[in-house]
């Protein structure tokens, strides 16, 4: 099996550059890794490690997503597993504009329908409906804490 994505010029996978640079881009990066590790999170992807990113003229690409949407025993169990370079990112805060786009979406049952509706070409019908159960459950989280709380959720997140 393998995979297929755009190629990117120049990119070099985090886990290739400097430990300088590793934390430079940490900082400035901040809210972009939020956000990846909140959407590996719901889709799943436990496998954000440094080869599974790369960088391109200061720019972060998520890349192989062979470990997301499995119907596994990570489903809604010890949710610290989730990191993006080694690290996870509870009580922070993503960008404002992502917990909107999650509250458009929450709030729209057509586009949950669709979302539904495209999975439902790749999986069986009872695996997407726990794949939107778990967007909602943590795009819930988000909208009501706007953040993860450690305190809160590191044992888990609940999705039935």
């Amino acid at each position: 099996m393998g995979s297929m994505q755009e190629f990117i010029p120049d990119a070099k996978m985090f886990c290739e550059i400097s430990h300088d640079e590793q934390e430079r881009l940490k900082k400035v990066h901040r809210k972009t890794l939020v956000k990846m590790w909140l959407f590996d999170m719901m889709i799943n992807n436990f496998d954000r490690g440094g080869a599974n990113w790369l960088i391109s003229e200061d720019t972060i690409h998520a890349i192989d997503h062979s470990h997301s949407l499995r119907d596994d025993e990570y489903f809604g169990q010890d949710i610290t597993c989730y990191t993006v370079g080694g690290e996870n990112f509870f009580d922070e805060e993503p960008l404002p504009e992502f917990i909107e786009s999650l509250g458009r979406f929450l709030a729209t049952p057509e586009q949950q329908k669709i979302l539904e509706d495209l999975l439902v070409e790749l999986f069986n019908k009872a695996f997407v409906r726990k794949c939107i159960k778990r967007i909602k459950t943590v795009g819930s989280i988000l909208v009501r804490d706007g953040k993860i709380s450690h305190n809160k959720y590191s044992s888990g997140i609940a999705v039935e």
